[in-house]
């Protein structure tokens, strides 16, 4: 049998380092000239723009996700439902198992759980070295893998393969949206929405570093987000201010 490296499954909570140099400067010259126009104070070492700019490269620098081709994640999945449940797959094959050759496997189970140098993990091998361990570990699998299918199969039902463009227009989007935040965060003001101002340009600008497209439809909709979920923010607290508020009855 081939080795196999066991992949990392986990979901990634990896961490980015702001790193000034991924903007060029003279993009970065640039950026600060669009900032000129706006109403912010300072320069780029200090002041309101200069923390802006510093969250532009946040937004630069951090991590970005989803960016597979649809038609390949959907390649994906067939191939883990076929793998475990098609006519050839995994599933059938073990229900096919004769009791005799389930015998078999469990007496080259215990070989393998005595294996010295171990050729599985100990947790394994120590499983594997019980009578019953390898019906248990069947038993278990083919549990695992039931689950596996069900939830492969719902993810590849609720795959957009048209998905591609709507992620690159999602991205755009949310750019506009976080700077159009924290510009309301430092300024307590939205940022200008015509497709000629110093934000549509510092916003489409910083959109080629990070391969988003901006039009002026992108632009209005992701101020439109930025305000939508500030207001939903600002609802919430209030409420949670009028209940605290709220003598208890006696």
């Amino acid at each position: 049998m081939k080795k196999r490296e066991k992949p990392d499954f986990s979901l990634s909570e990896a961490g980015y380092w702001i790193d000034p140099s991924v903007i060029p400067e003279a993009e970065r010259s640039l950026l600060l000239r669009f900032l000129s126009d706006s109403s912010l104070d300072g320069d780029a070492e200090s002041g309101r723009r200069a923390r802006f700019l510093k969250f532009a490269m946040v937004l630069v620098t951090e991590p970005r996700h989803g960016d597979t081709p649809a038609l390949e994640e959907r390649a994906q999945l067939t191939a883990i439902i076929h793998s475990i449940g098609g006519d050839k797959g995994i599933l059938g094959a073990l229900e096919n198992l004769s009791e005799s050759n389930i015998e078999h496997l469990a007496a080259f189970a215990r070989e393998v759980g005595y294996d010295d140098p171990p050729v599985i993990s100990e947790e394994a091998a120590i499983q594997l070295r019980d009578r019953h361990g390898l019906s248990d570990f069947l038993e278990d699998l083919w549990n695992r893998l039931q689950v596996l299918a069900c939830v492969t199969e719902r993810a590849n039902d609720n795959l957009q393969v048209g998905r591609t463009v709507k992620r690159a227009q999602d991205r755009a989007r949310a750019l506009v949206s976080r700077l159009a935040d924290y510009h309301f965060e430092l300024c307590g003001s939205w940022p200008p929405s015509n497709n000629a101002s110093w934000f549509s340009n510092f916003a489409g600008k910083l959109g080629e570093l990070v391969g988003a497209e901006l039009g002026l439809g992108t632009l209005r909709s992701g101020l439109l987000e930025a305000k939508s979920k500030r207001n939903f923010v600002d609802v919430q607290k209030e409420k949670i201010k009028r209940g605290s508020s709220k003598q208890p009855v006696r």
